[in-house]
């Protein structure tokens, strides 16, 4: 009888972190959906974004310390469809992007009184290299293909190669 409670109690128990993780990876599938159509021109979308951007990110963050071949996707793609992003290392988000990755340039913002952060577009150059270690994102690989996307990675590519060389 006792090993049966315990097996009932591990059932139930993971199902609870189960459904919470998956809770979490459908509430930033689907803010990175609005995200995405609110970059191909949905302005409308912009209250609902910020009105939802503090719990994206907790859930993100939730998803990338749970899953993180699942996570670190959905950071890069998060990172690329906001175009020119920098990610600010001390908040939340930058601090967990730390914990995956060390080596990508912080750049010090001087209006934002020495702000450091970290470019969007480095981190995506940084997963492309190793995209076979995390697990596939449609989404993501859908916004490689696309045109526009093609001159961002570019310039991307460019900018790495003159902060190597410069």
């Amino acid at each position: 009888m006792k090993l049966f409670a315990a097996f009932l109690f591990v059932g139930i128990f993971g199902r609870l972190f189960a459904s919470s993780d998956q809770r979490a990876l459908s509430f930033v599938d689907e803010h990175l959906a609005r995200w995405d159509r609110f970059a191909r021109g949905a302005n409308e979308l912009a209250p609902v974004i910020r009105q939802h951007r503090e719990e994206f990110h907790r859930q993100l963050i939730s998803v990338l310390k749970s899953d993180r071949k699942q996570g670190v996707p959905r950071l890069v793609y998060y990172a690329v469809i906001q175009v020119g992003t920098f990610i600010p290392v001390e908040s939340d988000i930058g601090r967990e992007v730390l914990t995956i990755v060390d080596s990508l340039p912080q750049f010090t913002d001087e209006k934002k009184q020495g702000e450091k952060s970290i470019f969007g577009g480095y981190l995506y150059l940084w997963w492309r290299e190793r995209k076979s270690d995390f697990g596939s994102y449609p989404p993501l690989e859908e916004w490689e293909k696309r045109e526009m996307s093609r001159g961002f990675i570019q310039m991307y590519e460019s900018m790495r190669a003159k902060a190597k060389n410069g």
